[in-house]
């Protein structure tokens, strides 16, 4: 059958999905079914009058139209082949290649503990002692005069630190190595050394007002909800799958600061070795 032949009945026929794949034809195009419900798949057919499951451009072919009059009993001229080239057939992602991140999927979500400052008796996380500084407004961490024997990794889980900042010091003193992991915790400010030193931090599923520091990678975390700047990274930072949302929480005298990460040097070092991976910022969010 001519292609100006099937075009001339193309619509007067009962069914619309033989009609629709009549046309395709018309134009050199193949037309496979690829689910059970009725999905169609489209690609170019170059060269008609294949033999079925010969090689072809080095690949097996499954089904071609071969206009010959041949339609299958279908009444409608067109030589439709049921099969396809599988080369060309797509299917259905198992998953995500990358999930957008946002308030479900990001930051802390079970039943935390809340660590709350204490002047007069010691405070302590697990085999940590956490000691108040600057007149009890913040916490603070010492692994040069304090906690001499904590080395290696700790892990730390499901506590609220939001009373407070948290704050490390005397990072570049520490003579051994020591990471500390924080699962599903909820913090304030948070500031670490901004310099290279032998104390690293990994926050998984955080919640986090604003962070300062090197040394540090996050995952799937949410920072915000303040006005000062989300990440001001520094050396070997490392941030994947994280949410930077509602920039705008508070109003100064100064304005609105709404910086989801801000990054500059300080004296004697460069920033460096700062990656972000899928990370989304909703400002003001």
């Amino acid at each position: 059958m001519r292609k100006s032949e099937m075009v001339h009945g193309l619509f007067h026929k009962r069914n619309w999905l033989r009609s629709a794949t009549a046309l395709l034809l018309a134009l050199g195009l193949v037309v496979s079914p690829i689910s059970d419900l009725g999905a169609l798949t489209v690609v170019r057919a170059e060269e008609t009058g294949q033999e079925y499951g010969q090689e072809a451009y080095g690949q097996e072919v499954y089904g071609v139209a071969t206009q010959d009059g041949n339609d299958g009993g279908t009444g409608d001229g067109a030589d439709i082949v049921p099969e396809y080239d599988k080369s060309y057939k797509v299917e259905p992602a198992k998953a995500d290649t990358q999930v957008i991140p946002d308030k479900y999927n990001t930051g802390c979500s079970a039943e935390l503990t809340a660590f709350k400052m204490d002047t007069e008796n010691p405070m302590m996380v697990g085999d940590m002692l956490i000691i108040p500084g600057s007149d009890a407004t913040r916490f603070v961490l010492d692994f040069y005069y304090r906690n001499k024997d904590v080395s290696g990794t700790v892990i730390i889980e499901n506590y609220d630190f939001s009373e407070c900042s948290l704050w490390v010091y005397n990072e570049d003193k520490v003579d051994r190595q020591i990471k500390l992991v924080f699962n599903n915790c909820k913090f304030g400010g948070v500031a670490v050394g901004k310099i290279d030193d032998n104390v690293s931090y990994e926050f998984n599923n955080c919640t986090i007002t604003n962070f300062s520091g090197s040394n540090t990678t996050f995952n799937r975390c949410q920072f915000g909800h303040t006005f000062s700047d989300g990440l001001v990274p520094f050396v070997d930072i490392e941030v994947n799958d994280c949410f930077f949302t509602d920039m705008t929480g508070m109003v100064t005298d100064k304005g609105v600061h709404i910086d989801g990460t801000q990054i500059y040097g300080i004296a004697g070092t460069d920033v460096s070795n700062v990656y972000y991976n899928n990370c989304r910022f909703e400002i003001p969010g």
